[in-house]
């Protein structure tokens, strides 16, 4: 899968995309992103009564490298070829009047046969929603692979004109990379509606139907398209837990922002497969992790946002209610501990009624992490890697689960103290696995919880 090393509106909108391709040659595969040799993307073009469609222009662009573009015009039989040899998606686009064509397909060093038929055109409109420090004006939005491209007007508004009935893939390019990545959605259109999923990353666009719906709002019967924030925009500690460094008796996983020293764990934790290379594993009680000084990473903050990927085996000690931490910033119940959160599996506490996530803030200075100031769901399935999203945002807490919002709740903490708690992965009665923790000190949506899901490989 893609690491990151490697590289609100809301309404379930239905997601049918369909992407035509066939492969006709026996030739075999070869390594790396572009063929051995030329190959040819060849068919014929019928017009909407079957017959051949004579003397249309058609192009054959490439959606990852956009400078890669063939050209052909239709012979009498409605033949048309394209020779390529860079691999990956090709979008096949022609116009005619009030027709239009336009195909995606995924070319991996074979002959493809790309027959295809005018369809009629509409056109597309939509909305690129507003976020803060993202002017709207100007963003270029169009259809990957194709000549259908427009900017966005000041209203933040857009209209793609002449688009072939079918699907594609449109991409919202980011006017800030320091602050928002590329938004690519997959996009059906129409005579009966329209429907959108994404945002997801480039490399994630392929020829497979997603399998579920994103969260997109709409406006006037216009579709809102939100730009994902850049998974490194105010990033503070990222700490991969790929790798254990050999300190003493203690293991160390060190943060790859250099904002903190590293984990230090306790009990000799075993590296095991992860969902991104390696995870550790913390088994009981007497194996557990250390951040001794967050260097005030969340002092004063009003937001911040816990990203991990979690597995959680087993309960070692069963007896309920149970609150037990998996990542927090706590004291384990200490005189004048000052807990700001935890991530914590919950039973029998909090209205929970089975093995539950729970996320719970406190202000760091000395209220305890009660279940008024925290948000539990029992979405969450034990012996699964599972993607926890925990977002704080002036009081508004999010968990998202495996790039879905599970739950919200307004909670009475609007901002953190200074708290000197260390941060403890573990240290409970429970078996528990954990890979790719990340915290940051900004609140993210659910346009961004989609994108870095897929980003790191939560989607198949």
């Amino acid at each position: 899968m893609l690491s990151y090393k490697k590289c609100g509106f809301a309404l379930a909108l239905c997601c049918c995309v369909l992407l035509a391709m066939m492969a006709c040659s026996s030739e075999s595969d070869v390594a790396g992103g572009v063929s051995e040799e030329t190959n040819t993307l060849a068919g014929i073009l019928v017009d909407q009564n079957g017959k051949p469609a004579a003397g249309i222009a058609m192009m054959a662009r490439s959606v990852q490298v956009d400078s890669i573009v063939e050209e052909d015009t239709t012979g009498k039989d409605g033949s048309f070829a394209f020779e390529v040899s860079h691999r990956g998606l090709y979008g096949i686009s022609a116009m005619a009047d009030s027709l239009a064509f336009f195909q995606l397909v995924d070319f991996q060093g074979k002959d493809m046969d790309v027959s295809g038929k005018l369809m009629k055109a509409f056109d597309f409109a939509g909305q690129v929603g507003s976020r803060e420090n993202m002017p709207a004006e100007g963003i270029a939005v169009g259809i990957s692979g194709s000549n259908w491209k427009t900017n966005v007007a000041e209203d933040g508004s857009f209209k793609l004109n002449s688009v072939p009935e079918g699907s594609f893939v449109l991409k919202v390019a980011s006017p800030d990379n320091v602050h928002f990545a590329d938004g690519f959605y997959m996009v059906h259109v129409s005579a009966k509606e329209n429907s959108v999923f994404g945002p997801i990353p480039a490399d994630k666009v392929t020829g497979e139907k997603p399998v579920k719906n994103s969260l997109l709002g709409v406006v006037k019967d216009v579709v809102q398209f939100m730009l994902p924030m850049s998974p490194e925009y105010e990033l503070k500690s990222w700490w991969p837990l790929d790798n254990l460094e050999e300190k003493g008796s203690l293991l160390i996983a060190a943060d790859a922002r250099s904002w903190t020293e590293g984990v230090e764990f306790y009990g000799r934790p075993s590296l095991v497969d992860g969902m991104d290379e390696k995870a550790v594993a913390l088994l009981g009680p007497d194996q557990f992790g250390v951040v001794e000084s967050d260097n005030h990473m969340l002092d004063d903050v009003s937001a911040f946002t816990l990203e991990a990927w979690v597995w959680v085996d087993s309960v070692t000690d069963e007896a309920k209610p149970y609150r037990k931490n998996i990542v927090g910033k706590l004291g384990f119940g200490e005189e004048g501990d000052k807990d700001v959160f935890s991530l914590a599996l919950v039973n029998g506490d909090c209205g929970a009624v089975k093995p539950s996530i729970g996320f719970f803030v406190a202000s760091g200075e000395g209220d305890s992490l009660s279940c008024e100031n925290g948000i539990v769901t029992e979405d969450f399935a034990m012996k699964a890697w599972t993607y926890v999203v925990a977002s704080w945002n002036n009081g508004k807490l999010d968990l998202y689960l495996n790039g879905e919002l599970s739950d919200s709740k307004t909670v009475g903490i609007q901002k953190m103290g200074k708290s000197p708690e260390s941060i403890f992965f573990g240290k409970e009665s429970l078996n528990v696995k954990l890979d790719d923790v990340r915290i940051s000190t900004t609140a993210v949506n659910a346009a961004d919880v989609l994108y870095r899901y897929y980003l790191k490989g939560g989607a198949k």
